[in-house]
């Protein structure tokens, strides 16, 4: 019994390898410029945040009513599939050096009881426990 688990658990690393070596080729060969087409055309509802609430930054007004953070936060959802009604929620943290040209970094998170937002702040994003 405990071989099988063994084999169903090996098998879905593969395949989780594989699709992560597929997203990465993407990004190799898809240009800045097709990108952008492909956000244009796509189906996805989004918003800028330009605030957090209860996080006040040094030279920020801290009541929402301007920018307070640091950087250009956008969130939404884009639609996954032919039909788009598979829905994944998004965080896009445009490049502080050159947006136009930098590359685009896609890092997936998740599982259950996994909080992405914790992830995309305190493993790879602007904030650090202090």
């Amino acid at each position: 019994m405990t071989k099988n688990w063994y084999l169903i658990i090996n098998k879905i690393n593969q395949l989780f390898f594989c699709l992560i070596h597929l997203l990465l080729l993407l990004m190799i060969f898809v240009q800045p410029s097709e990108l952008a087409a492909i956000r244009s055309n796509s189906s996805s509802s989004s918003r800028v945040v330009d605030y957090l609430p209860g996080l006040e930054l040094p030279g920020g007004k801290g009541d929402g009513s301007g920018p307070d953070l640091p950087f250009h936060l956008e969130t939404g959802y884009v639609g996954v599939g032919k039909s788009m009604d598979v829905q994944l929620f998004y965080y896009f943290v445009e490049s502080e050096r050159n947006p136009k040209e930098d590359p685009l970094l896609v890092w997936l998170t998740g599982g259950p009881r996994c909080s992405a937002l914790s992830a995309f702040a305190f493993e790879i994003g602007q904030f650090y426990y202090l």
